[in-house]
């Protein structure tokens, strides 16, 4: 019985993500704040017309009322980005912390 993986397992890996991950920038927790909605823009609803446009455009169905209902709470998501000072963030190059 070959215990190689076993051992690399055990031993290596959380080494390594120790390694990796200890002069992260990520918060190791996260960071909740409300958002005064006070502060955002009316909720957007959609029109027919918008819908039909974007189904033609992005090959996607919006066939169904709940649909319809979460792009309407994705575009209060980006809404409520609106509210973030970037002031001081580096722009983002890539996802991965190691590059």
């Amino acid at each position: 019985m070959n215990l190689a993986p076993l051992w690399i397992t055990s031993h290596i890996r959380p080494l390594f993500h120790f390694v990796r991950f200890k002069s992260s920038k990520v918060p190791q927790q996260p960071h909740n704040t409300k958002i005064d909605e006070s502060k955002l823009p009316p909720r957007t609803v959609i029109s027919p017309e918008t819908i039909e446009v974007l189904e033609r455009l992005s090959f996607v169905g919006f066939s169904n009322e709940r649909a319809i209902e979460r792009l309407e709470e994705a575009i209060h998501f980006a809404d409520q980005l609106t509210l973030i000072d970037p002031s001081g963030v580096e722009p983002l190059a890539t996802v991965l912390e190691d590059r």
